[in-house]
């Protein structure tokens, strides 16, 4: 099993100016993006993903559910656990939080720059294809005795909000070597209220399925600071459902 408190390539490489495209890094990235569905990428108006929450130390019992949206860089995030329903939402990099008693702000060093995680086609790493962007190889290792290649993205998009100190651009891809699929993303994040601070977060995929006409992992099981927090068990996906702002704002937050 990969460890995680094993050091990440952004701490053991030079920076990422002083290097160059991993031809063969790129291809896996390539060939793995295709294959859950980049060539439909673009036809994609937005996905709707919903499902059922587990405890990572048993993960058959349901404790409560999950809906997630997604439209290009905006997404929400709906939990449900017994009596109380969290909403998490970000619309344009602005970010809140209805936890049913209040509507909390989130500092845009949190939000900026994040994407929905859960969902391997629309999360940062994708932009390995961007003109500047840059993915070289780490090398191989295994996950859950699985053996994987772990490759490292740089994106060209990293710094769209210089003055925050957020990471989601770099990031930590583990290549399933059998299956050529996605099998975890590594990055850090600002997480915390109201002092936020650079945590850790990996989430590991496993048993694509092929709903709404994508190939899709349906159990993400999600790490915080080399933790198990959540399990996530998707049970259907919905592909152009017409979202608007408002699936992404929650009423009387960022009032964008």
């Amino acid at each position: 099993m990969l460890s995680l408190n094993s050091v990440s390539l952004a701490q053991t490489q030079p920076k990422a100016s002083s290097l160059k495209n991993d031809p063969q890094a790129v291809q896996l990235l390539a060939s793995a993006f295709q294959a859950i569905g980049g060539g439909q990428r673009a036809a994609l108006a937005d996905v709707r993903i919903e499902g059922t929450l587990r405890s990572p130390a048993a993960p058959d019992q349901i404790i409560g559910t999950f809906v997630a949206k997604v439209r290009g860089e905006d997404w929400a995030l709906e939990t449900t656990i017994g009596n109380r329903t969290n909403k998490f939402r970000v619309l344009n990099g602005s970010g809140t939080l209805d936890n049913g008693g209040s509507i909390k702000l989130f500092q845009p060093s949190i939000t900026s720059g994040t994407r929905l995680d859960l969902f391997p086609l629309f999360h940062r790493w994708t932009e390995f294809n961007q003109p500047g962007s840059l993915a070289w190889g780490v090398g191989p290792t295994t996950l859950d005795g699985v053996a994987c290649t772990q490759i490292h993205v740089h994106s060209a998009l990293t710094n769209l909000h210089p003055a925050e100190s957020e990471q989601h651009g770099e990031i930590d891809v583990l290549v399933d070597f059998t299956s050529g699929l996605i099998a975890a993303i590594r990055y850090k994040a600002m997480l915390g209220m109201p002092n936020p601070h650079l945590i850790g977060i990996e989430n590991r995929f496993a048993q694509y399925q092929r709903l709404g006409g994508l190939l899709m992992p349906t159990r993400i099981t999600r790490y915080l600071a080399g933790q198990p927090r959540t399990v996530f068990q998707v049970t259907a996906v919905q592909i152009n459902n017409g979202f608007t702002d408002q699936d992404f704002r929650n009423h009387g937050g960022n009032g964008q």
